[in-house]
């Protein structure tokens, strides 16, 4: 899950536009209080402003207070692996990660300590209509899924750090079309990952009351995605102060640049530094205590009524059906994997 959600908030920032300065190197990654497996992403901001670069065959070691070791292994795009094995995570925990580049540069990450305490989250959502506004200056209004969440807040007098980011996952259904044998052709799955557009932080140190209701936390255009099963999981990072410092200077460059994706005149600070020399760095490594909460959404729940484009019908052409109703497969991020969660959720 971690190595999907966890990059697009942070490494996009303070790429460098100019061609004869050195290109920082990002380092981004977590551990958390599951047994494993825990990532690493390390890449170089891009010369152009475009998307950074992967970085290749770097020696990356997790260590814990006590010194010992547990290297990631590298599985692609810059993407690093740990197991889990001998370096665990635990609340109270502290933890911090080197890095060593094939050029020979050495980065290592300030140690964190991983929070002991989570909140309770639930969520609600209703069907609605939103107003948009077309490019003509006209409103129109448009069906969606509106999800309001509510979160419990533990009553303690120690400081207290919050991030949520979200996924959705639901089934694309090919077009069953007759055949002697009756067969019916597998359905796919896709799961979306949102939260890198929209920064969610909460802090008990502002908001002392027992519970808070985050209204219109996630709003979803009502579209064939919901034919079938929709299920939509928010994950809660329980995070350290430094790193709950680092989203805000995050947020505060997306809302003046309106996109993560953007390359500001800024940088947000992390607590990854060079170990020799002055050598260009960003990122943040951080240590989390994360809760998973699910909730689903049934096609019969909706009053909408949509529109079932691969619904097979006599006389209609092949050519007259979207490509992912011959081949859901060819839907955007789909696969024949069923998520493990898939039948729990009802």
């Amino acid at each position: 899950m971690g190595v999907l959600i966890l990059w697009g908030c942070e490494e996009p920032y303070d790429f460098e536009e100019d061609k004869d300065i050195e290109r920082p190197i990002i380092i981004t990654g977590y551990i958390d209080q599951s047994s494993g497996p825990y990532f690493v992403k390390v890449s170089q901001a891009s010369a152009t402003g475009s998307l950074p670069a992967n970085v290749l065959a770097a020696c990356v070691i997790l260590y814990d207070e006590s010194g010992t070791s547990e290297e990631f292994e590298e599985v692609g795009d810059g993407v690093y692996r740990c197991p889990g094995n001998t370096v665990h995570g635990e609340p109270g925990g502290s933890y911090h990660i080197e890095v060593k580049l094939s050029t020979g540069h050495v980065f290592r990450s300030v140690p964190e300590t991983m929070p002991a305490l989570q909140a309770s989250d639930s969520l609600n959502w209703k069907e609605t209509l939103d107003v948009r506004t077309a490019s003509t200056g006209l409103d129109f209004k448009v069906p969606v899924v509106s999800i309001d969440m509510t979160t419990s807040i533990p009553q303690t007098s120690e400081p207290l750090y919050f991030n949520w980011v979200g996924a959705e996952s639901f089934s694309i259904i090919p077009t069953d079309f007759p055949d002697p044998f009756g067969s019916i052709p597998p359905p796919c799955y896709v799961t979306r990952y949102f939260g890198s557009e929209k920064i969610n932080l909460f802090s008990n140190l502002q908001n002392k009351a027992p519970s808070y209701t985050f209204e219109g936390f996630w709003i979803r255009d009502i579209d064939d995605s919901f034919l079938t099963k929709h299920i939509f999981t928010v994950y809660q990072y329980g995070i350290s102060k430094g790193y709950y410092s680092y989203l805000q200077s995050v947020k505060v460059l997306v809302e003046n640049n309106g996109s993560l994706f953007d390359s500001p005149p800024g940088r947000a600070v992390g607590n990854i530094y060079p170990v020799e020399g002055d050598a260009l760095v960003q990122g943040y490594f951080h240590a989390s205590v994360v809760d998973t909460t699910r909730m689903a959404v049934f096609p019969n729940e909706l009053i909408s009524f949509i529109i079932d484009d691969c619904e097979y019908t006599i006389g209609k052409p092949f050519s007259e059906y979207d490509a992912h109703c011959l081949n859901c497969l060819n839907y955007p991020g789909s696969t024949y994997e069923r998520p493990e969660y898939w039948t729990k959720v009802y």
